[in-house]
């Protein structure tokens, strides 16, 4: 993509501590700005973010009000369960690290969850 862009790309590598990818390419400024706002469509919200990473929790509901939505986050299990008792949420987005869990402990926040919420899709 690079050289179709009339760019130049390379590596610098040094073995066991890392490599470094680079490129450089010419970008034209758009004559225009875009005008399209992005918008959730109002049947997905309230939304309901849950994930232990502060910063993908942070992230996660930034974009999604600046897209317009109606969300709330949880840092866990417990915190989304006193969320789900309280409110009605259409839409949850769970991120979890696959490595820090296992079926068994998955199961009840997913029973809990896809009790919970109106439509639940995996």
């Amino acid at each position: 993509l690079v050289e179709l862009m009339s760019g130049i790309m390379g590596v610098t590598s040094t073995p066991g501590k890392g490599s470094i990818f680079w490129f450089n390419v010419t970008l034209e400024r758009a004559e225009t700005l875009c005008e399209e706002v992005r918008q959730l469509p109002s049947a997905m919200c309230p939304m309901l973010v849950i994930s232990q990473n502060n910063s993908t929790r942070n992230m996660l509901t930034g974009y999604l009000q600046a897209w317009g939505a109606d969300v709330s986050a949880a840092a866990d299990e417990r915190e989304a369960q006193i969320y789900l008792n309280c409110e009605t949420v259409v839409t949850a987005i769970i991120s979890l690290s696959l490595s820090e869990y296992d079926l068994a402990t998955l199961k009840p926040i997913l029973d809990f969850i896809t009790a919970s919420v109106t439509k639940v899709r995996f």
